[in-house]
């Protein structure tokens, strides 16, 4: 299915710099205070260096990447750029690669070993190595082991950043697109297609109307199962978490799925919810007694336990 961008966040100030100095970095969820220096921006910025703040699940010093975010004013620390979303910019000149393929990503390769691999494999040598790991074996000298870590370090950090793409695409900013990456690594995206719905349970932040921009997007819309379903449970959790029920009559779930449901052109009818009442209890999410739903998989049901 092609991927479809929601375009949830503006645009606001691009700048292409390097990170040269880690102010801070949070290694939980990956909050980044950084200085960069910038090598074009859209917008005339004062000074060659700027405070980056953001979320990053993965940044490297000596890399470019093409930031978009908003200046700030700090009132102790001055004018910063958050960013909210970003991608590496993989180098392209010869010196570029070379300085890359040196650089603190591959440690115990020198300069003479990254010059010596551009000049072998030419100077679309990342790419190539990304296409055809093996071309690294015509490399005089490179050791087996060494070209192995190059194209393996290569072929994460591409993964890494198709990932993070891929987030931005979808619409998160770099703060929400950290939270999905660590929560389920390189099957983030392929976990957002299968069931976008999947996010509420795990991503704080992210609840029913966002999931279901995301869904439509997607092509799950209208009365399917897994839109009912993660309307139901949705609404089950407010309750439990905001007021402490565990405990629903069934009409008040019934009446509260066809408000999170329906749209302008679209009616849900009592049918719709209630035919997936099977569907919910051999999925052992819910259990069904006469008048009432009962939601195993609440928060406060779990601490009250």
């Amino acid at each position: 299915m092609e991927q479809t961008s929601l375009h949830l966040f503006s645009d606001g100030i691009s700048i292409k710099g390097e990170p040269v100095r880690i102010v801070f970095q949070n290694s939980d969820n990956g909050y980044t205070v950084m200085i960069v220096r910038i090598i074009e921006s859209d917008e005339p910025i004062q000074g060659k260096e700027i405070t980056v703040v953001g979320y990053f699940p993965s940044v490297h010093l000596q890399e470019t990447y093409q930031f978009s975010g908003r200046l700030k004013t700090h009132p102790r620390y001055g004018q910063q750029y958050e960013a909210v979303s970003y991608h590496k910019v993989l180098p392209q000149s010869r010196t570029g690669i070379i300085q890359y393929l040196s650089g603190d990503l591959f440690p115990g390769i020198g300069k003479k070993t990254a010059e010596a691999i551009v000049r072998t494999v030419g100077d679309h040598a990342i790419t190539k190595i990304l296409n055809d790991p093996a071309c690294l074996q015509e490399v005089p000298k490179l050791d087996p082991d060494k070209a192995k870590f190059i194209a393996d370090t290569l072929i994460k950090n591409e993964g890494l950043e198709k990932i993070m793409i891929g987030l931005s695409d979808f619409g998160f900013g770099s703060q929400l697109a950290a939270k999905i990456y660590q929560t389920y690594g390189d099957l983030a995206l392929e976990t957002i297609r299968d069931n976008p719905y999947q996010l509420i349970q795990d991503i704080e932040g992210i609840g029913f109307q966002r999931a279901d921009e995301l869904a439509s997007a997607l092509g799950i819309t209208g009365n399917s199962p897994e839109r009912i379903q993660a309307a139901i449970l949705y609404w089950l959790n407010e309750c439990a978490m905001n007021d402490g029920h565990v405990f629903m009559l069934h009409d008040e779930v019934i009446e509260a799925a066809k408000k999170l449901l329906s749209t302008p052109d679209l009616h849900i009818t009592d049918d719709d919810i209630t035919g997936k009442w099977i569907s919910w209890k051999m999925m052992g999410k819910l259990s069904v007694r006469v008048t009432m739903f009962i939601c195993r998989n609440c928060t406060m049901q779990r601490r009250a336990l």
